[in-house]
């Protein structure tokens, strides 16, 4: 019972961490952020401590005294200067929320990237400064992510590493914030149209889909944040917003944008939504203003600072982009090495191998033009993108039979949805025919579009007869309960399977790993588990043995021997 208790403390401050942090933001870059809501501040404390992260891991190790003063720090910005009534609204929904969901946080096995890189990977900047050419220790460290970063921070005396898997629970605690307050918000004002239901579809799609915290690695939070990214963009061109709402929404967009990409490379294609607003002249101009410039000045350093890591990680800007490296520096990764791994990516996204089978085809034949798509179809849209598409349609399906009307509106209002759809439309023909797998962007890119077309359906109809906010609480509820609900079968499973004995220990599985020393000159130690992953092992930790440990520029560098 002390170690729950200690487990849902540890996380309850972490939330009000984080916010405090979007907090800092807003009072030191844009004071009109602070008005808004815990979701926002979330999102934008999340972005904060991220680049604080990043940044700070070329001068410090991630140790515990340096964590603490984080946090110490973040409480510190969630209790300063709070007005009375903006904090009794907030706190209110964010407790109702948190309950709701913290079922989320009981996890005993994590995914298969965790062991392999994600918990070594944040456990190196525990131990660790910045290390140069981490990406020669394996593929997994070829590919930063502002998670594993953001995860180094919340190793924490007596919690220890505890809470690396609780961003994707903060991002969906954040993400509920910030869509119910909207959709409760349509309801007041009776504003039932196709951004009400979009805001509905969405959120009803997260809970249900998104329910298991273990899948969320690195990408699943991006796609999160590329749904909210389409919203905004959405209201900014549908909606009369008042000249600090549309700077407010342009300027969260961008953080946002940047945010997603420094989890996963992929997600810069997104860039294009924010420069789509700003081909309009008007919305351009506000961005020249002084107030701005601060912000402005963050997004470049923080832009400057995943390029920085990629490149000091690999000899690429941005890695597997081939024509973006630089293979004559000591800890570069050969351009030939890079070339052959972007295939081999993009050979295993379209099912060209897996746990159990593998084309006769090379690799590169496999790729091109066509040839990928029958056994792509077979092996990867049979079964699991047809049971995500039913599962989609399902959704669409119950909302329109929950709301049925044959009623329909004889003037509706017109909406701007053809940018937003033509971009959705654009991102998910690059999806199909460069990275096929959901994990890749794939689930955001078919549910919004098939989320688009649908509400612009639902728009078309009359509910001025219907009780709309019974049916959309109802609806919210209902979401709720099937998120616990598949929680709890997930729980029950792992329970029976693994003996997790969540009562008594709540936190995941970490196995004993034995290791040995791969390298050692002095001072300098890389090493090997044996017959396992790296898990929780000293860092740094790889499987390789061509590899050595040298000094460049004061910095700790893993070389090829």
């Amino acid at each position: 019972m002390i170690a729950n208790i200690t487990f849902l403390l540890f996380f309850s401050l972490l939330l009000l961490v984080v916010i405090g942090y979007g907090r800092i933001f807003s009072n030191l870059f844009l004071p009109s952020f602070l008005n808004l809501n815990y979701g926002f501040q979330g999102f934008i404390g999340i972005f904060t401590l991220s680049f604080i992260a990043m940044f700070s891991s070329f001068f410090f190790t991630h140790s515990t005294w340096h964590n603490s003063l984080i946090f110490i720090i973040g409480l510190f910005g969630f209790f300063f200067k709070i007005e009375k009534n903006y904090f009794k609204k907030n706190i209110k929904l964010l407790i109702i929320i948190s309950l709701s969901l913290i079922i989320g946080l009981y996890v005993f096995k994590n995914h298969d990237d965790f062991p392999y890189y994600h918990l070594p990977y944040a456990l190196t900047l525990v131990e660790n400064k910045f290390i140069l050419g981490m990406g020669n220790l394996g593929h997994g460290f070829r590919t930063p992510s502002s998670i594993f970063y953001f995860n180094s921070l919340l190793y924490l005396p007596i919690i220890k590493y505890y809470l690396f898997h609780s961003q994707g629970l903060l991002i969906l605690i954040f993400f509920n914030l910030i869509f119910l307050d909207k959709i409760l918000l349509n309801l007041k004002k009776k504003n039932y149209d196709f951004i009400h239901f979009l805001y509905l579809l969405i959120f009803i799609f997260v809970n249900c889909v998104f329910y298991r915290l273990s899948e969320y690695g690195a990408d699943r939070s991006g796609q999160i944040l590329i749904f909210l990214i389409f919203l905004k963009f959405f209201e900014i061109i549908n909606l009369d917003l008042s000249r600090k709402d549309f700077e407010n929404s342009t300027v969260f967009i961008l953080l946002m944008t940047i945010l997603a990409a420094s989890m996963k490379a992929y997600f810069f294609i997104y860039f294009i939504v924010p420069l789509v607003l700003f081909t309009n002249k008007d919305r351009i101009y506000f961005f020249i203003k002084k107030r701005f410039l601060k912000v402005f000045l963050v997004i470049i350093f923080f832009i400057s600072t995943i390029f920085s890591i990629n490149f000091l990680s690999t000899g690429c800007l941005l890695y597997p982009a081939q024509n973006t490296c630089i293979d004559n520096l000591e800890w570069s990764i050969k351009k030939e090495e890079v070339k052959k791994l972007k295939t081999h990516y993009e050979w295993w996204a379209k099912a060209g191998g897996g746990s159990n089978y593998s084309v006769k085809q090379t690799k590169e034949d496999y790729n091109k033009n066509f040839n990928w798509v029958k056994n792509w179809v077979d092996k990867y849209f049979f079964n699991k993108v047809s049971d995500f598409l039913l599962g989609t349609i399902f959704i669409i399906i119950f909302v329109r039979l929950t709301f049925y009307t044959k009623k329909k509106i004889k003037n509706s209002k017109e909406i701007k949805y053809f940018m937003p759809l033509a971009l959705s439309i654009i991102f998910l023909l690059e999806w199909f025919f460069i990275h096929p797998a959901l994990r890749y962007g794939g689930y955001v890119l078919i549910a919004l579009t098939i989320f688009i077309v649908f509400g612009l359906y639902m728009s078309k109809y009359d509910y001025s007869q219907k009780n709309i906010s019974k049916l959309t609480i109802f609806l919210i509820i209902l979401t709720f309960a099937v998120y616990n609900g598949r929680n709890i079968s997930r729980l029950n499973y792992e329970i029976t399977k693994y003996d997790y004995k969540i009562l008594s220990s709540p936190f995941f599985d970490i196995p004993d790993v034995k290791f040995t020393i791969n390298y050692k000159d002095e001072d300098k130690v890389i090493y090997k588990p044996i017959e396992n992953m790296c898990w929780n092992t000293p860092t740094p930790c790889s499987h390789r043995s061509e590899i050595k440990m040298i000094n460049i520029y004061n910095f700790k560098s893993i070389i090829k021997k």
